[in-house]
């Protein structure tokens, strides 16, 4: 068996199709074919006749072929090369002079061109198709927090289920983002969540309620408009001197506790009239009376009436 750099020489002078060494013709094609499959060359390039030229250099592998995988392939190094040509050198680098822009126009001139879309000054294509879709201005964005996340904390100690779980204990213990954000609980891993709990957040799936209060724990919603979510998060609970804010009328649905107080705290008064007639804090306000109530239908009943009564008269007409 010859080596790679003796076989590379010999193949260079010896005729594989003589008569005279037939036996050795084929011992030579045999490693040559050998050496073909190990370094993946083409026919063409070692059976081809060379003469005084000399022999093609085989790609040298420095790694096992089985440790190639995708996520390792590199370029071999001068492989590939920026095509980058200098401009503005001389009219023999093809790019002097004007370096390629040409002589006159406003794709020429430094800073010149127009901007994507423009299409010689008549109306663009983009302004003929209609617009679909709005933003919403109002939306509200939530954080996702899942329970297989929120058993992991529990599990490594980050968090005690003996206590509360409000939205201050999730951001400072890195179960959710640093940002001021709200949170809403989902059930995704509610099969490894075996934690009894009581959770304050912004919102919960229906099956993440579920899952919680299966084994015990409760899930409040409570709301925070941004000036109260931010001191909530923020601040210190000893530090925090406002009222936080109600929800509105038409999200009070959506919440458990529409006003949120700091555990030991009292309510804080209501002084508006609106808001003691929608929430029914102050039952014997005059909003909130049966009697007040009773007025109104029967100033509606009255009204019904007088319409039927024009009605039929029109129709007797």
């Amino acid at each position: 068996m010859f080596c790679n750099k003796s076989l590379f020489t010999i193949s260079k002078f010896v005729n594989l199709n003589s008569k005279i060494n037939q036996s050795f013709s084929i011992i030579l094609k045999q490693n040559i074919l050998n050496l073909q499959n190990s370094y993946n060359v083409n026919n063409y390039k070692l059976n081809r006749s060379y003469g005084t030229r000399p022999f093609p250099k085989l790609p040298v592998i420095t790694r096992n072929p089985s440790d190639i995988r995708l996520d390792n392939l590199r370029n071999v190094p001068g492989a590939v090369k920026p095509n980058v040509k200098p401009l503005g050198r001389g009219p023999g680098s093809t790019k002097g002079k004007s370096a390629g822009r040409g002589q006159r126009g406003q794709n020429s001139r430094s800073g010149g061109g127009v901007s994507p879309g423009f299409i010689g000054g008549q109306s663009p294509f983009y302004l003929s198709a209609r617009k679909y879709g709005f933003r919403n201005k109002f939306r509200v964005k939530f954080r996702p927090l899942n329970l297989n996340r929120l058993q992991y904390w529990i599990d490594t100690g980050r968090i005690d289920p003996e206590k509360t779980i409000t939205l201050k204990t999730l951001r400072d213990s890195g179960c959710s983002s640093k940002k001021i954000q709200r949170i809403k609980l989902l059930a995704e891993g509610y099969e490894w969540f075996k934690a009894k709990i009581n959770i304050e957040v912004s919102q919960a799936s229906s099956k993440a309620i579920k899952t919680v209060e299966s084994l015990g724990g409760t899930v409040t919603r409570v709301y925070f408009n941004d000036l109260g979510l931010r001191t909530f998060l923020k601040k210190k609970t000893e530090d925090i001197k406002i009222n936080f804010a109600r929800c509105p009328r038409k999200v009070a649905k959506r919440y458990d506790v529409n006003q949120y107080v700091i555990p030991g705290r009292e309510k804080p008064p209501i002084t508006k009239w609106h808001r003691q007639i929608y929430f029914g804090d102050v039952p014997d306000t005059p909003g909130n009376s049966e009697e007040h109530r009773a007025k109104i239908e029967e100033k509606k009943r009255l009204e019904n009436e007088k319409l039927k009564q024009l009605q039929s008269d029109k129709a007797k007409n």
